[in-house]
């Protein structure tokens, strides 16, 4: 059937107003799996088995067999089939996912009464009500040309802002050899975490020149896609555009042109640490932990941020704009938890504005530090443990 054409916005809303319903209620491998499946149509990503199970799944995409793909895909299509039977039975559209294939389809519900057909009915009034008809549309226009903007005070200078607007995701650096089982794979190593690093360890270590390589696998966790989505979603309503890069993939030069959002974890991004140290007159990060200078009294704290549990994350998010007049929002956290419901939270309208409103925070530089609570790397909740402005 042919796609009629729906915008991305429009397309967005189904999709949110898919997940947000009961039959997705407590599916989160499904509610992710078409998030993720959404993102990849849109940016036109070619959508194979190997393909999902290296990006989604983190898995090998040179297996033999992807049943793993398979078996979740077919879940997502018999959700979306029960969601479509029950609660979306009067949807105007359908979303389709069709088999043999994973991109994303829009199709109109051909179910549904014409609406064509329900406005000529509507408009076989009386010619006594025209009138009153003219002044309400009047009243609506007059209330829609009036009406504020809307976009948070938080966001502003970098969504009305004419630099672009770069989101680096904190991914992680690897190099290719034989690993510790003696067989051909993919390094994590600490201490090496971009090109410099990499080629640094080959000048000390000469033997590893034959025995390792570079590779453009970077290794990123669910974290980013869950970040990228919401961030993305909430530019979308504004339409502005955020250029995706990972951490590891740039240099600092680049970092410093434009706007910046960084979401990630404290260690192993030495450089997105720099920034946020260098424009924090009360904050810096050191090693493992949080150093707060209390502006009022002048005694430092120390946070420790590696939490040893993966229910609780140690979060911070600050939102800095520079003396080069480029605005920085970092969101930082030591498990995918704490970036994740942090994005959520200052790209969700209601709590925008709550929070704005506790802290009088309009147009001002801040730092927040939170808790969040989860569970299998789904955020649950989201404490507010200090909020400072500057």
């Amino acid at each position: 059937m042919r796609e009629q054409k729906l915008t991305i916005t429009q397309k967005q809303q189904i999709v949110d107003a898919i997940l947000q319903s009961d039959t997705f209620k407590n599916a989160p491998t499904s509610i992710a799996l078409l998030k993720y499946l959404f993102e990849a149509t849109y940016n036109n990503t070619p959508l194979k088995e190997g393909v999902i199970e290296m990006e989604f799944f983190r898995g090998d995409p040179d297996g033999k067999s992807n049943s793993r793909v398979r078996v979740n895909v077919y879940n997502l299509r018999k959700k979306l089939t029960n969601y479509y039977s029950t609660e979306g039975a009067d949807d105007d559209w359908e979303l389709m996912i069709e088999k043999g294939q994973y991109g994303v389809k829009f199709r109109k519900n051909t179910s549904q009464p014409s609406k064509n057909v329900s406005l000529i009915n509507l408009f076989r009034w009386d010619s006594k009500f025209i009138p009153y008809i003219g002044l309400l549309l009047i009243a609506l226009l007059s209330y829609l040309w009036n009406a504020p903007e809307s976009v948070s005070p938080l966001w502003q200078k970098i969504i009305q802002s004419k630099q672009p607007t770069h989101l680096y995701i904190g991914d992680a650096f690897g190099y290719r050899g034989k690993t510790i089982s003696g067989n051909e794979g993919w390094t994590r190593d600490f201490n090496i975490n971009n090109v410099e690093d990499y080629l640094g360890l080959i000048e000390d270590k000469p033997e590893l020149k034959e025995k390792t390589r570079m590779t453009d696998l970077y290794y990123s966790t669910r974290m980013a896609e869950h970040a990228t989505y919401d961030l993305g979603r909430y530019f979308q309503k504004w339409n502005e555009e955020l250029l995706i890069k990972y951490a590891t993939n740039t240099s600092f030069t680049n970092i410093k042109n434009g706007n910046l959002i960084y979401v990630g974890r404290f260690y192993n991004q030495s450089d997105f640490v720099y920034l946020f140290n260098q424009y924090n007159p009360y904050f810096k990060i050191k090693d493992k932990h949080l150093i707060y200078t209390n502006k009022e009294t002048g005694i430092e704290n120390s946070y420790e941020t590696n939490s040893q549990d993966l229910i609780n994350d140690f979060t911070i998010v600050s939102k800095i704009k520079t003396s080069q007049g480029r605005t920085q929002f970092f969101f930082f956290s030591n498990h995918d938890i704490g970036v994740m419901a942090s994005v959520e939270f200052f790209t969700n309208t209601d709590s925008l504005k709550t929070f704005d409103k506790r802290y009088a925070i309009g147009e001002q530089n801040f730092t927040a530090v939170f808790i969040a609570e989860g569970k299998e790397r789904i955020n649950l909740s989201l404490k507010e443990e200090l909020v400072v402005t500057f």
